[in-house]
């Protein structure tokens, strides 16, 4: 998910960015820890375009949807950040498919099992 800044969230202070964060945002995401995670970084210093990149790793596609659902009832969706894009995709789904040795990526997300290597990411 590729997410931009709003006026809001400039005009924020420290203290408050972070009074927001864990009473408003926290609880969402607590919600929905069991079947999606989140990790998250900041690129507002490499591009001008974009100010943070969220990627949802995610055990259950239904539980992803319900999880937009409740940031699109909070101050995070379009008063704190605009969403600029969501890109899905599916965790080394060619090696998979075609049965080819696996590359290297990151630690595992904790959401892989034997029977499916399917996540989604929302990545640039």
């Amino acid at each position: 998910m590729l997410l931009k800044n709003a006026a809001a969230w400039e005009g924020c202070t420290v203290a408050h960015a972070r009074e927001w964060a864990q009473h408003a945002l926290a609880p969402v995401l607590k919600k929905h820890t069991s079947k999606v995670t989140l990790r998250y970084f900041d690129v507002e210093f490499y591009s001008p375009r974009i100010t943070d990149i969220w990627i949802w790793c995610v055990k259950d596609v239904d539980a992803y949807h319900h999880l937009l659902e409740d940031l699109r009832k909070n101050p995070f969706w379009n008063r704190y950040f605009k969403i600029i894009e969501t890109l899905a995709g599916v965790e080394e789904a060619y090696a998979k498919n075609y049965y080819c040795e696996l590359i290297p990526t990151w630690p595992d997300s904790g959401f892989r099992d034997s029977k499916s290597r399917t996540i989604i990411q929302d990545v640039a």
